[in-house]
């Protein structure tokens, strides 16, 4: 998936994102849209259980806890915020770690 995000300054910055299936982060955060990809990576282990799918995926979380809309949101207020207005051209990731590794 690629698209444009418009900047804080009114530039357009290219987005590219992978399928949420596939992405190593993906179904590590406590969402509807997370317990899809839970329920997926369950049936392909051949089952309907997602607390196996749920303990793999926080087994890559160096943090050790699934992510949460708060702590999603959080990363969105502060880059909307003056704390960030001297940020450019980097992006914040908000995943527990997984990316650190």
């Amino acid at each position: 998936m690629r698209g444009l995000e418009q900047s804080k300054d009114g530039g357009r910055l290219e987005r590219r994102g992978t399928d949420r299936d596939t992405w190593p982060g993906g179904g590590t955060t406590e969402t509807d849209m997370g317990d899809q990809v839970l329920a997926v990576r369950a049936r392909n282990l051949g089952s309907n259980d997602l607390e196996p799918a749920r303990q793999m995926s926080l087994a890559r979380i160096p943090i050790g806890r699934m992510g949460t809309v708060t702590d999603i949101a959080r990363g969105i207020v502060f880059l909307a915020s003056d704390d960030a207005a001297f940020m450019t051209g980097a992006g914040l990731v908000v995943d527990g770690g997984i990316t650190a590794q």
